[in-house]
């Protein structure tokens, strides 16, 4: 994986963050889709392919959050963003995206009020609003702890 720029750090109890490796592809994918509700482990493998930093949040030995982030365009884009709770939402993403040196874009999931609170305050533009539209029914998976999609195409 791409993944530089981030010591092991603690993050609030007993989490901490590291820099992803390869040999993480397993866990995040399992993550991956008991959170977003399908299978994604090839999106997972692409974006780690080329992302620049990919950090994931460790509590006993298990991953419990993750983050990415890549360039696009001259705009550092991350996302997705799995996490357990709110800090460890906050500390991924401050780990993907701490030297950016240009402008950051999050897109973050309407029901994540307290992490857009915190983005604005840590200085990020607040952007437009995304509706999801779901057909008979709700989204799949467990969605409390998707805060950011890979992108808003693609969830």
């Amino acid at each position: 994986m791409n993944a530089s720029g981030c010591a092991t750090t603690a993050v609030a109890g007993t989490c901490w963050l590291r820099v992803a490796t390869d040999a993480d592809l397993g866990r995040l994918a399992a993550l991956d889709a008991t959170v977003f509700g399908a299978p994604r482990r090839n999106i997972l493998a692409s974006l780690c392919s080329f992302a620049e930093r990919v950090v994931v949040a460790e509590e006993h030995a298990a991953i419990t959050g993750f983050a990415a982030a890549w360039q696009n365009e001259g705009t550092l884009v991350v996302g997705p963003v799995v996490a357990a709770d709110l800090p460890t939402a906050e500390a991924l993403i401050t780990a993907v995206a701490t030297d950016a040196g240009g402008s950051v874009r999050l897109d973050i999931l309407g029901r994540h009020a307290g992490l857009s609170e915190w983005a604005v305050a840590s200085g990020l533009a607040a952007g437009n609003e995304t509706a999801l539209m779901v057909h008979n029914g709700e989204l799949p998976g467990d969605r409390a702890r998707l805060f950011a999609p890979v992108s808003v195409a693609i969830g």
